[in-house]
């Protein structure tokens, strides 16, 4: 059965989040190409390494600490203007420059070849947008406005972030060390599922909820670096 072909809608014309589908990527070993070498393409990119992603700088200047990741290896720098050539093999792009009229050929090229972009400047020429977010260990929670108001998404995380402690995180590892054992020992599926489900239930209400005593700047920080939903 053919599908016929349907227009990209851009993320500007998604808002309410019905078109928009949450997913976490695993970005492990993956090229991913940042067009530019600023503040915001740091941010981005920061993030990318923690990902474990293969990331491939395009751009004449970078700030002093992407040069220096580079010189370390942690990150492949063209010291050169962008050409679409280094979009060979790309699973993400970022484009991230100072001038609109570079990032507008960059999403226009990711379309052309079927590639995923986000353009930091113009959200109606993205095909994804990355939501306010933080971690716990293994627990990652992300929250997305579809583009609505970044600031109220980063707030609500940020809010979030104080509630979830690293107690959440170490308890999610454990939890996947029982999970694990419970593949092996209990052979149906369901009885499985019911007997996690009621051992998560108890053990989430087992951890105490408080509120993290950070300042106001360190609150904000860890929802905001990649924040553009």
């Amino acid at each position: 059965m053919k599908h016929k072909n349907t227009k990209k809608m851009p993320v500007s014309e998604t808002l309410g989040g019905n078109n928009l589908f949450p997913a976490f990527l695993n970005l492990q070993g993956r090229r991913c190409v940042v067009a530019g070498g600023g503040t915001v393409a740091q941010r981005k990119i920061m993030r990318l390494l923690e990902c474990k992603a293969c990331v491939v700088v395009v751009s004449p200047r970078v700030t002093r600490r992407l040069a220096t990741l580079a010189k370390r290896g942690k990150l492949v720098w063209h010291q050169k203007p962008w050409n679409a050539r280094y979009l060979q093999g790309a699973f993400l792009v970022f484009a991230t420059t100072d001038d609109s009229t570079v990032n507008h050929r960059v999403a226009a090229a990711c379309s052309r070849r079927g590639i995923l972009v986000n353009v930091a400047d113009n959200p109606s020429c993205c095909d994804f947008i990355v939501p306010a977010s933080f971690r716990r260990g293994m627990l990652s929670v992300a929250v997305s406005s579809s583009g609505a108001s970044p600031a109220f998404a980063a707030r609500l995380c940020a809010l979030l972030e104080q509630v979830l402690t690293d107690a959440h995180g170490e308890l999610l590892t454990r939890l996947g060390e029982v999970r694990r054992r419970l593949h092996r020992m209990v052979p149906d599926a369901r009885l499985r599922q019911n007997i996690f489900k009621n051992l998560s239930d108890s053990a989430i209400l087992a951890v105490p909820v408080t509120r993290r005593r950070t300042t106001r700047t360190k609150q904000k920080a860890p929802c905001t670096l990649l924040s553009q939903d």
